[in-house]
């Protein structure tokens, strides 16, 4: 569930035409010692972020 989470929740208010996603998923044993109350969202901001960082530097942009 957590990757259809974050991929639904990534282009938040943006229009985007056309986009590939490839999502690779590790389940363990492990539980996750806190509480989520938004699944998916700490991904989602890392992932949106990582994309402005890699767009700007491909257009000699601020990242900011």
């Amino acid at each position: 569930m957590l990757p259809y989470n974050t991929v639904a929740h990534l282009i938040g208010p943006h229009r985007i035409r056309n986009m590939r996603v490839d999502v690779t998923a590790l389940v363990t044993h492990k539980t996750r010692t806190l509480l989520i109350e938004a699944p998916a969202g700490p991904e989602t901001v890392f992932a949106m972020d990582r994309i402005v960082d890699c767009l700007a530097r491909e257009l000699s942009m601020d990242p900011a």
